[in-house]
């Protein structure tokens, strides 16, 4: 993806499930054309809200693509997939008219059950009992600087 921007990724980084699924697709991403920021970091925050609320952010992963424009939840997806070069397949798919009522059902009821989708598969919590969050900002996937 050279001389391109990538599209950038707010995620919540203190959901493991998100860290999660960042890390995974990460690994594939090798024309770095996507970027993951935690959209708790201020600089990522500050960005998003011209646009979207603190609650927005929340609700739904949202993407920013290379020309402005931003895609949510199951669309954010499949424009992310579609950008990594080993789950291109999976990107179109997903925007196939048969999955426009199903697939974003779906996101809606994963991001809606994260955390507990992230306890059951047993994924490392984001916050110890002192309200120390260690995903947050300092998975490596999410702490990237800002170079835009």
């Amino acid at each position: 993806m050279s001389g391109m921007k990538p599209i950038t990724v707010y995620l919540d980084g203190e959901c493991p499930l998100c860290v999660a699924g960042a890390v995974r697709f990460a690994k594939y991403d090798t024309a770095n054309s996507v970027r993951f920021v935690n959209l708790h970091e201020p600089q990522w925050a500050a960005r998003a809200a011209a646009r979207f609320s603190p609650d927005d952010m929340h609700e739904a992963m949202r993407a920013r693509m290379p020309d402005g424009t931003w895609r949510t939840g199951w669309f954010a997806w499949a424009a992310i997939l579609s950008a990594i070069p080993a789950w291109h397949w999976l990107g179109r798919m997903m925007r196939l008219p048969v999955f426009y009522g199903v697939g974003p059902a779906f996101y809606r009821w994963v991001a809606g059950h994260r955390q507990e989708i992230s306890r059951a598969l047993r994924l490392p919590p984001p916050c110890d009992e002192n309200g120390v969050c260690r995903i947050a900002s300092r998975h490596p996937i999410l702490a990237e600087k800002d170079t835009s």
